[in-house]
Parts: structure tokens; C-alpha cells; sequence
């Protein structure tokens, strides 16, 4: 690894990005949505509206510029540790499969709690405005979403991964299956069809995951899930939608597809009432706590 040059780590990391991003989210989108069978998900569907061509070339194009980021921002952890700043260490002997192990965990425990509150930060209106609208502009997502960034977010997403190799021991094995598992359980809870079974959003363990129930009521409604993983910081901080557990593997009406207004951002749209045709989707009906025609801060 030391002989690799900066350029060669460059092309390399986006290739291999591409690569996590093409492979997962084609594979899911054409299994759930677009592929000759995907028809025996329909009763797993969160929302009976069909995302138009137009969007998920839009999610493509965002999602292609979002992977250079990403490689730009590895690119600089790479000239980081050839300068000595990191504490990467390539012998897991050195540390142990107990650390290697840890590490992980820390990553992905670190993670949440970075993507909550940047994610909560990020809906602040001004901010979600030149941040956040273009991901959100995905209603419903599909797979292909799950890189769909404004640039400014997707710098905002990347800066937390190499900062991980500044403050604690992480060998390169641990630092690429964390991101493997952000890229799979990224995809999987904008595929928009819930893949996990009945019963799982209120199992005593697995109660604590997001799923793409959980995930797409936040597209759709601004102000609450904004987990990643897990929604344990929303549980605490009372932005758990309170209709998660009731609609979870609830089937959906069909709609007709959904086109974002092209004149005021698509946070300030209100749930209209031809968009609330489904009673038991937690995707359409109001917070108890808040009303549709507030705004999207989560902060109020």
C-alpha cells in the first residue's frame, strides 16, 4: 500500500465506489422495482407512487458526483496517512481481532450520531435549501437515492469518514467493511419496499434498526426518523414518528407519480390532500405533535 501512488489511490477509490454504489443499488433497484418480477413486492411497497424515469436518472446523475466527492475526500485521508497523521495500522496482529472488531462498532456508533444531528442541522430551512433539498427531492426514493446528494451534503457526508482514522487505531479490513455496511443498509432504506419481516419494527431488538418504512417517512414528511442505522437518538430526542411501529409492512394505494413543484423548494410543499389517499400510511398522516404545514425545521 505504501508504493500506491496518490493518483493511483485517487482512480482506485472512485472506481471501488462506483463499483459498492452500481452494484447494491442496480442489483436492489432491479430486484424490488424496475426488473421483470418485481411485481411480488408490490404488496411491500411503502407508497402506491411510482417514481418517474426522469427522477432516478436525477438520483444517478447527484449520485455520480456525489462518488467524486467521496473519492476526493479518501484521496486526502490517503495523503494523510503517507504523511504519518493517522493512526491506520495494517497488521491486525498488531492490535488483535478484539480491536479490529471494536472499531467497527465504534465507526458505526460515531456515524449515527454525526449523521443525526448534521442531518437535523441540515433542516434548518435555510440550510436545507442549498444542503438538503436535492436528496429530499426523491419522494419516493428508490435505491438508486441513496448517494442522491447536493455536493455541499455530500462533503458534509464524507468529512466524517476519514476523520475516524485521526482519533483511534483503524486498519484498512475494518475501514472498508464499515463502508460496505453504510452503502448496503443505505440503499436497502431508499429501495422503497420494505425488504425486513412483519414484526420487526417491534421486536425488542431489532425495534432499535431503521428500516425503509422508517427512513421514507422522513422523505415524505421532513420532521421526523432522521436515523441512519439505528433510530435510538430519535427515540430519545422525540422525533420517532409515533405511527413507525402501526404502518410498518402496511400496504399501499395505488398513485399516480409524484412531481416535485419546480417554483418554491420541495420542503415548504404541504401534504395535499390527493397525496393522503392511503389511512394507515405512516407516510400521510400528521404528527401528533406537529402539523403538515409546518415548516421543515427540526428544531421547532
Amino acid at each position: 500500500m505504501s508504493t500506491l501512488s496518490a493518483s493511483g489511490f485517487f482512480f482506485g477509490s472512485l472506481g471501488t465506489i462506483l463499483l459498492r454504489y452500481f452494484l447494491f443499488a442496480g442489483a436492489l433497484d432491479f430486484w424490488v422495482r424496475s426488473g421483470p418480477r418485481a411485481s411480488r413486492f408490490d404488496s411491500q411497497r411503502i407508497e402506491g407512487r411510482k417514481p418517474s424515469s426522469g427522477q432516478v436518472r436525477r438520483e444517478i446523475g447527484w449520485s455520480l458526483l456525489t462518488s467524486l466527492i467521496f473519492a476526493f475526500v479518501g484521496w486526502a485521508g490517503f495523503l494523510a496517512w503517507q504523511a504519518g497523521w493517522t493512526k491506520v495500522y495494517l497488521s491486525v496482529d498488531e492490535k488483535g481481532w478484539g480491536w479490529f472488531f471494536l472499531s467497527l462498532f465504534l465507526m458505526i456508533a460515531i456515524h449515527e450520531t454525526y449523521f443525526y444531528w448534521t442531518h437535523r442541522w441540515m433542516h434548518l430551512p435555510r440550510v436545507f435549501r442549498l444542503f438538503h433539498r436535492v436528496h429530499h427531492e426523491s419522494r419516493p426514493p428508490t435505491a438508486w437515492a441513496a448517494f442522491s446528494f447536493h455536493p455541499l451534503e455530500a462533503l458534509v457526508e464524507a468529512l466524517i469518514l476519514p476523520a475516524f482514522l485521526f482519533f483511534f487505531p483503524v486498519h484498512p479490513g475494518a475501514y472498508v467493511v464499515f463502508l460496505f455496511y453504510m452503502t448496503i443498509f443505505s440503499v436497502i432504506h431508499h429501495c422503497g419496499v420494505e425488504l425486513y419481516p412483519r414484526g420487526f419494527a417491534r421486536h425488542r431488538v431489532f425495534r432499535a434498526w431503521v428500516s425503509a418504512t422508517h427512513h421514507q417517512a422522513h422523505h415524505a414528511r421532513f420532521t421526523v426518523n432522521y436515523g441512519l442505522y439505528f433510530n435510538v437518538w430519535d427515540r430519545w430526542m422525540k422525533t420517532q414518528d409515533p405511527r413507525y411501529e402501526e404502518s410498518f409492512r402496511k400496504p399501499a394505494l395505488p398513485l399516480k407519480p409524484w412531481i416535485a413543484p419546480s417554483n418554491r423548494p420541495v420542503a415548504e410543499e404541504r401534504l395535499k390532500p390527493e397525496l393522503m389517499e392511503h389511512p394507515n400510511s405512516v407516510l400521510t398522516q400528521p404528527s401528533a405533535s406537529r402539523s403538515p404545514d409546518q415548516s421543515p425545521s427540526a428544531w421547532q
